[in-house]
Order: structure tokens, then C-alpha cells, then sequence
């Protein structure tokens, strides 16, 4: 992190580590994870995860029609529950995958954070 050392870089890594979880959570299952940090500008972040098989993906409210649309041409089999499009895929990435796709894709929230490097191992 690019923060303070001590209580606020650590906190700030903490903060990234829960969001981190919480993200990777949505389509794998967390047996167990470790949050392991010593006073200085790194912090180490243990995941133990199983994957789901199929993840159900949230679209946009029904009252949203070009929202609506947009997710139907995107998705094949779009289900409808209280209000709300949703759809069944299946799950193919590994660990590595999925939290490298997440990181891409949330790139500005990482910087946002003050976190400057995501090693994985």
C-alpha cells in the first residue's frame, strides 16, 4: 500500500482483504482465510476456497427495459424472480481466474484504496 505504516496501512489492507473476500465469495466458496499483517506497508492474505459449480449472476430490475434487453442479448436462459432478471451459468475458472478477472475488472477500486501490488501464489 502506498498509506502510512501502522494502523492505517494495515487497516486500509484489511479493509481490501475483506473486499477481496466478499468479491471471490460470490462464486467460489471460502473454507477458510487468514489475514496475516506486521506492522509495516504488506500484508499477506491466505484464501482456502472450493469452487461453486454454477453462479447465478443479478441483472437489472424488469422495469429497466433497455437494461433488460442488453442482459437478455447477453446471457442465453434469463429467469425472472420478484421483480428482477437474473441467470444461471456455469462456473469454469479456477482460483487463479477468478480473482485475476476480478482485479482487471476492479482495478480503480484497488488504486481507490491506496493498494499498489497483488502478488498471487
Amino acid at each position: 500500500t502506498n498509506k502510512q505504516e501502522g494502523d492505517i496501512a494495515g487497516t486500509k489492507m484489511l479493509k481490501y482483504s475483506k473486499y477481496l473476500i466478499a468479491e471471490i465469495s460470490k462464486s467460489r466458496k471460502i473454507i477458510k482465510n487468514e489475514f496475516v499483517y506486521d506492522k509495516g506497508k504488506t500484508s499477506k492474505l491466505h484464501i482456502i476456497s472450493k469452487k461453486i459449480p454454477t453462479i447465478i449472476i443479478n441483472g437489472p430490475p424488469i422495469k429497466m427495459i433497455q437494461a433488460l434487453e442488453n442482459f437478455r442479448k447477453k446471457h442465453d436462459k434469463v429467469m425472472i424472480k420478484k421483480g428482477r432478471a437474473y441467470v444461471e451459468t456455469k462456473n469454469d475458472k479456477n482460483a487463479k481466474e477468478t480473482i485475476n478477472g476480478l482485479l482487471k475488472e476492479r482495478k480503480k477500486d484497488t488504486k481507490g484504496m491506496g493498494i499498489t501490488k497483488v502478488v498471487l501464489k
